[in-house]
């Protein structure tokens, strides 16, 4: 359950009690709460993994903001082909009424 990524509330609390056993049958010391230094590593570890997770956050929201500017402007030239087209049509429609007597 320590790398249940789902939720870091119960990735915390597994960590915490895997360390309580481990130091219970290591050490003997069951009851010993865990120590401010696996606290602070822990605490690092958590704000370390919260900056990544920002940082992927933002790249995901640049990717999606490039890809929206993309297909943005792929409807605009396929607006303006598709106008070119019309005004050629038209062209040619009347130049060819102008060419029949």
């Amino acid at each position: 359950m320590r790398y249940y990524r789902a939720n870091q509330a119960i990735m915390d609390k597994a960590s915490m009690l895997y360390n309580r056993f481990k130091n219970a049958f290591l050490l003997g010391e069951g009851e010993e709460v865990v120590s401010a230094a696996f606290l602070r590593s822990l605490l690092e570890e958590k704000e370390k993994e919260e900056a990544e997770r920002a940082e992927r956050s933002v790249e995901r929201l640049k990717r999606e903001e490039v890809l929206q500017e993309v297909k943005r402007r792929m409807e605009q030239v396929k607006e303006r082909r598709s106008s070119d087209r019309g005004a050629e049509e038209e062209e040619d429609k009347t130049q060819t009424a102008v060419d029949c007597p």
